[in-house]
């Protein structure tokens, strides 16, 4: 008699929001990254209201929690239409670590991030960052719904920064899940340096405990 093995997250949908800023933009070019991944519940929130480009991205960001408190989510993903799948992506690692991340008191876990200040392993793969810039895939834990719709947001906010000052409690994953569509920077290299630089010491320590 044959042992099949399941896989705790196979029927699993993580609600995902899509956040476009201008009607003009494709749908189907949107949604084309996550056509070879169904584990994802894709939504696209169309904000196009008068204001900064940081406004209407705040605005989305707000109505997908909004959503995701009435649809009674523990978490949801928020990306742009800048986010494509690395080439390090694989479902059980993402789910994973979002078990493992909310056990440990994420309130904000990135698949990407542009740069960022101070970063202390946690695992070989996720990292405590204190504060970061530009990224474009966010999971969003419920511990951080409420500050997120309670945030008075002017037009001087910058959304990575109100990020960071809502919460201490920022972890990011190391080598990245998620890429930018056509944007290879002198920040991305230099933040992939560094961020291997402290995993490589890390692995190093962990061998000789």
């Amino acid at each position: 008699m044959s042992e099949f093995t399941t896989n705790p997250y196979d029927d699993i949908l993580i609600p995902t929001y899509v956040l476009n800023l201008k009607k003009t933009n494709k749908l189907d070019q949107i949604l084309n990254p996550f056509k070879m991944n169904p584990e994802f519940d894709v939504k696209i929130i169309t904000e196009n209201s008068e204001g900064s480009k940081e406004a209407c991205l705040w605005k989305g960001i707000v109505t997908a929690t909004k959503t995701a408190i009435t649809e009674e989510s523990d978490m949801f993903i928020v990306c742009n239409k800048e986010h494509r799948f690395s080439n390090k992506y694989s479902k059980e690692y993402l789910f994973e670590n979002i078990v493992k991340a909310n056990d440990q008191g994420a309130t904000l876990l990135f698949g990407y991030i542009d740069n960022f200040g101070h970063a202390v392993p946690l695992t070989e793969s996720r990292f405590w960052i204190s504060s970061f810039l530009s990224t474009q895939f966010i999971v969003v834990y419920k511990k951080i719904f409420m500050d997120i719709l309670n945030y008075k947001f002017n037009k001087l906010d910058i959304v990575d920064e109100v990020f960071s000052s809502l919460t201490s409690h920022k972890m990011v994953l190391y080598p990245f899940i998620s890429r930018k569509k056509n944007l290879v920077n002198s920040d991305y290299l230099l933040t992939k340096t560094r961020l291997e630089s402290i995993r490589n010491t890390y692995l190093k320590y962990i061998k000789k405990t």
